[in-house]
Parts: C-alpha cells; structure tokens; sequence
C-alpha cells in the first residue's frame, strides 16, 4: 500500500488513511503487517482491506452458513417461529493492538452485511465480547512498547459508542472495502446488538 501511495495510486475507498502521517511514522519493518500491526490502528485496518473479501468476508460467510445448515424451502415464518430460530454471532477481540482495534468495528459490519443479504438466513443476534487493556496487565513487561495499549482501547470504544448509538434506518452508513459494487456495505443497524467488556 505505501509503495501505491508513494506513485501515486491509491484507491478511493482509501482515502480515510493519513497517508503522510503514516509515511514519516513507520519504519518499512513496521509497515509488514505479518507480523501483527504493532499496536497501530490504521495498519490494521489497512490489512482488513487488503483482504477483506477473501479469506475474511468468504469465511464469515461460511461461518454462518454452517450455523443454518442447509437451507430450508421458503417457508413464512411468523415472529414467535423467527425468534426460536434466532441465532447467536458472538465476535471476540482485543482493542488493545493495532489489529483488533484497527477491524473490530469492520468485522462486526461485514457480519451484518452477509446476514443482510442472504434472505434464508432468518433473525441473528450479534454480540461482541471486547477485551480491554487491563487483560494483558501481566503481558506489558514483555511488549516492545505498551504504551498504545489504552489509547487504541478508549479509540475503539468511542467508534463502538457512536456506531451502535447514532447509526438506525434514519441514519444509514455506508462502508466501501474495494472497488466493485459488491464491497459496498450499506447498513441501518447497529454494529453489533450487545457489546460485552472483559
């Protein structure tokens, strides 16, 4: 991504990325995301997009599809039989790191959007159990640098905040991962419908 940006090709759905900042921050060791996104948020998130549609969006997809099993004729469903057959997505992560942090609220979407378009997936309740800072207490000591922990944590929290708060069917948001038409994602729900600190 730095080497596209650097000649001048980057692609639109990129442009929340601060470039120049990012430029003059990072070293190019730093800029590998294998070995994890070193406590950077925006690194992280960058490598969401690199792969958001395989192997990230395609398994979520086939997550889910083993959750229903094989779908069923098109039956109506009144609202009792829809919420007995309510299933439970739960998202585990860390705010602390770069990676976590940097795509919590970019997975718990892209959940919502492959349930959104798969009509034979009836009624799902999403919930995201987030594992704060005071987790790794006893990790710091070994970290090359902990210091981004809580404020990777506090930033992720207040995107979490205003995405489960601001965003309905009034306020829909859209996010776009690539440059075909199926990478947008519109919703008018909630990111997740129950967040669980740890």
């Amino acid at each position: 991504i730095f080497a596209d940006i650097a000649n001048g090709r980057s692609t639109s759905y990129m442009a929340w990325l601060e470039k120049e900042k990012l430029d003059r921050m990072l070293s190019p060791a730093e800029r590998d995301i294998r070995g994890g996104a070193q406590q950077r948020r925006p690194v992280g998130r960058v490598a969401l997009f690199q792969r958001w549609d395989n192997p990230i969006y395609s398994s979520i997809v086939s997550a889910i599809s083993r959750i229903y099993g094989e779908p069923e004729d098109d039956i109506p469903l009144d609202e009792v039989v829809r919420e007995k057959n309510k299933r439970q997505i739960f998202i585990i992560g860390s705010l602390s790191g770069g990676t976590g942090s940097g795509f919590m609220i970019d997975i718990c979407n892209l959940v919502r959007h492959a349930v959104q378009s798969n009509s034979k997936w009836q009624s799902v309740d999403t919930s995201a159990v987030i594992v704060l800072p005071e987790a790794f207490s006893a990790y710091t000591t070994k970290m090359n640098d902990p210091s981004n922990l809580k404020p990777n944590a506090y930033s992720g929290l207040r995107e979490l905040d205003r995405f489960i708060r601001t965003h309905s069917a009034g306020l829909p948001y859209m996010v776009r991962y690539g440059d075909d038409i199926r990478s947008i994602s519109w919703s008018t729900n909630q990111v997740v419908d129950h967040a669980y600190l740890v």
